[in-house]
This record gives structure tokens, sequence and C-alpha cells, in this order.
């Protein structure tokens, strides 16, 4: 079904995983591959759970909040799209 709906978005830039379950989901069904052959952008985030607005990621060197990552990542797709030229 997700090949299928990318199918129908031509003009898809970018693709946001919020979550493990999305970024696993989209590594299962191959749809990296998919991506990369249309130069689709894929970034990967926390979820937006309640849970992960308030912990800290200690995986980061800074550690901060997963909140801030998470508005971080949403803001490097938003710079994508803006910055790629749209075509009709």
């Amino acid at each position: 079904f997700l090949m299928n709906l990318l199918d129908m978005l031509p003009r898809l830039q970018v693709i946001v995983l919020l979550g493990n379950e999305a970024k696993k989901g989209f590594r299962d069904i191959g749809a990296q591959t998919h991506a990369d052959r249309r130069e689709i952008a894929v970034i990967r985030t926390w979820s937006t759970s309640p849970r992960a607005w308030i912990s800290v990621d200690k995986s980061d060197p800074q550690l901060r909040r997963r909140k801030e990552i998470i508005i971080e990542k949403l803001t490097e797709a938003a710079r994508l799209i803006a910055s790629t030229p749209r075509s009709k």
C-alpha cells in the first residue's frame, strides 16, 4: 500500500518518519530503496508521544530533550521543501 501511495505522489520531496515503528515499517517494506530511486529525502526522528516531549535523548551529545530534536527535524524537512524548485 505504501509503495502505491508513494507512486501517487510524484512531487513528494520529503518523508518524515516519527518513531521506531515508522522507521521499522519503512525499512521492512523496502521503502528506502524506492525513496532513494526517486531522490526523496527521508528524515527519521522520535515519536511525538507525550513522553517523548519530556524525555532526554541520551544518545545526543548535548543531552537535548527529544522535543528539541523533533522540532529540529521537522524544521529540516520544511527547509528542504522550501529550497526545492517547484515544477508544474
